[in-house]
């Protein structure tokens, strides 16, 4: 996401939220490009993926 500029580094806080159909970083939709990219990347057939990372703290979800 660094290299995409979605984000300024690793150590930024940041919020994303990936569907199949869906992707939000820090509440900014973001391209059908970077929907595919990060969808091939991240996603399984039918799952959804939110990260969340504040300073030291981050929880995951993945559904199926």
């Amino acid at each position: 996401m660094v290299s995409d500029g979605l984000i300024k580094s690793r150590d930024s806080k940041v919020k994303f939220t990936l569907t199949s159909d869906e992707f939000k970083v820090n509440d900014k939709s973001q391209s059908e490009d970077r929907l595919a990219k990060y969808r091939r990347k991240f996603l399984s057939n039918g799952s959804s993926y939110v990260y969340s990372k504040d300073k030291n703290e981050s929880s995951i979800i993945i559904s199926q």
